[in-house]
């Protein structure tokens, strides 16, 4: 369902808008955000906060109250001058209006006009002002509106190392890993706040035909069973959050795959992140329990799908590139070597996206109190 439709909002409560223009205002350096609570007589809240202006001729901070309101289809002038006109004692630097409603350019105009006359800057967030910010906030759109995320703001909004991804269309270019994403991620929304690696193995067990399927047919093993197995193990292991209160987070063993994943891109000289690549690097990270639980589901503790893996799916320059880069005292990539060669990575994170990693950072909850 689009962010841009009347029916999209409608659906939302009072308190849901609420706390969307307070994780907006959070998100886009808001800051000292608390709530004017003898705001009684509109119905919507009224925030306060401040904002640093860094685009004028000096550095300063901005004092700014935020109403959020529900005005119906039509908006008029008399109930956006009666709304402002409310908050007027509090002297704000700057005024925003936000709404779901949808207001006319004119409108928008007229009240950018009223600085003359009240003192405040006045600014009005209308609806599609407020869809094209959770364009940029997309765990937030999903939440609420049911709209997947792109892969693009899986990686680049969701791990704090982004400056690894320089070219982000080109290294996830493969359509493949795109929807793997995606599914990881949907999944993460639905049962926790933490993305793991689990969920990124799902994915590619549910979409990768080529490799992932192929490597578990070969054992006689059904992916879908076991992409099922996992995405319940991880829904048991994990406790459900609110996502409007904590934000979606990635595991340590998250990020350190896609690390490894890139690591091996470049080493292996490829245009694009392969799906073979993605699957070599989780299965690397043994600390991982989803990977301990794969191994033992194949054929306990030997780690046969990464064995094949390498030996099916892998060239023999490929393989001697890998020995260099992280076992140059390996003389195989077999059984033994493979366990040698996940031993280079024992260090990366000790907690990784097992049973007991359920600690998620949380952003601080917009405080209650009286001015």
């Amino acid at each position: 369902m689009s962010t841009s439709s009347s029916e999209a909002w409608s659906k939302l409560s009072l308190d849901d808008l609420e706390d969307l223009i307070s994780w907006i205002l959070h998100r886009e350096g808001f800051f000292d955000l608390r709530s004017w609570d003898e705001a009684t007589e509109l119905d919507g809240s009224v925030i306060l906060g401040w904002r640093t202006n860094l685009l004028d001729g000096e550095v300063k901070r901005r004092q700014c109250v935020i109403l959020s309101r529900e005005y119906g289809k039509r908006v008029s002038r008399k109930a956006l001058q009666e709304d402002i006109g409310s908050v007027r004692s509090l002297s704000p630097e700057i005024t925003i209006v936000a709404t779901p409603s949808v207001v006319s350019a004119a409108t928008k105009k007229w009240a950018g006009e009223l600085q003359g006359s009240i003192g405040s800057q006045v600014v009005i967030w209308d609806r599609d002002d407020l869809a094209f910010l959770l364009d940029h906030h997309q765990d937030l759109r999903l939440r609420l509106f049911d709209v997947p995320p792109t892969h693009d703001f899986f990686i680049k909004h969701l791990t704090d190392r982004e400056r690894q991804f320089v070219d982000i269309g080109r290294l996830f270019s493969s359509d493949t890993i795109q929807e793997s994403l995606v599914e990881g991620c949907r999944i993460a929304i639905r049962q926790s706040t933490l993305v793991t690696l689990a969920h990124l193995l799902i994915g590619l067990m549910r979409f990768d035909k080529g490799h992932t399927r192929r490597l578990f047919a070969e054992q006689e093993l059904d992916p879908f069973d076991i992409a099922q197995y996992l995405e319940s193990l991880v829904g048991r292991s994990q406790n459900k959050i609110d996502l409007k209160t904590v934000g979606l987070k990635l595991s340590s063993s998250f990020r350190s795959v896609l690390d490894t994943a890139i690591i091996i891109t470049k080493l292996f000289d490829l245009v694009e992140l392969q799906e073979r690549v993605l699957l070599l690097a989780i299965l690397m990270h043994p600390t991982s329990v989803s990977v301990n639980a794969l191994n033992q589901l194949c054929a306990g503790e030997e780690p046969v799908i990464l064995n094949a893996l390498v030996e099916s799916h892998l060239s023999t320059k490929e393989v001697e590139l890998l020995l260099a880069a992280f076992g140059p005292d390996l003389k195989a990539l077999g059984t033994q070597g493979v366990k040698s060669l996940w031993n280079q990575f024992d260090n990366i994170d000790k907690f990784d996206d097992s049973v007991y990693e359920t600690r998620v950072i949380p952003l601080s909850e917009v405080p209650r109190g009286k001015l």
